[in-house]
């Protein structure tokens, strides 16, 4: 099983999805711009705001993450924590460094910790820093700290396992 289907089947146990659309699909799910025309995006659908090649967004309510083809699915993770890692919809302010360390989790479970990292590495870890400018010693001092963080909140269990709070 790919990494991309093993991370749909824990979005599924966990009551979500993860669902492919094409590109003209998903522009009218997430919007889009065309002749200067803004066409809104359907009610409920977010897209990420950082991402634009291939373009992915989320469904809170549905607990659904769309992406389009070709997608790598380390960068999925980070829209997994939208949907399952926390209460609040991805169109209100969130506080999304509280499931860093829950991405981290599942990206070690599947097997896609070295792709989460380098997908991460223009992540703002500190007013001035990004994810990739950390020392080695500091980016494991920053997991860790983020790993018992996400414990503390009920996102991973004790032995490591990422959960769902939804």
């Amino acid at each position: 099983m790919t990494p991309l289907a093993r991370l749909r089947k824990k979005a599924q146990e966990w009551g979500g999805d993860l669902v492919e659309v094409s590109e003209d699909d998903f522009n009218e799910l997430f919007g889009y711009m065309k002749s200067a025309v803004v066409h809104p995006p359907k009610p409920g659908y977010v897209k990420a705001p950082f991402r634009s090649r291939p373009p992915f967004g989320v469904n809170y309510k549905e607990r659904r993450v769309y992406y389009t083809p070709n997608v790598a699915p380390a960068d999925l993770i980070h829209e997994m924590g939208h949907v399952f890692a926390t209460r609040r919809s991805p169109d209100k302010p969130c506080a999304e460094f509280n499931f860093f360390g829950w991405e981290h989790a599942l990206a070690r479970k599947f097997g896609l910790f070295r792709e989460w990292e380098k997908s991460n590495g223009l992540y703002k870890v500190t007013n001035e820093l990004f994810y990739r400018e950390l020392w080695p010693k500091d980016r494991k001092a920053l997991l860790a700290k983020t790993l018992k963080a996400a414990q503390k909140r009920g996102l991973v269990s004790p032995n490591g396992v990422p959960l769902s709070i939804r």
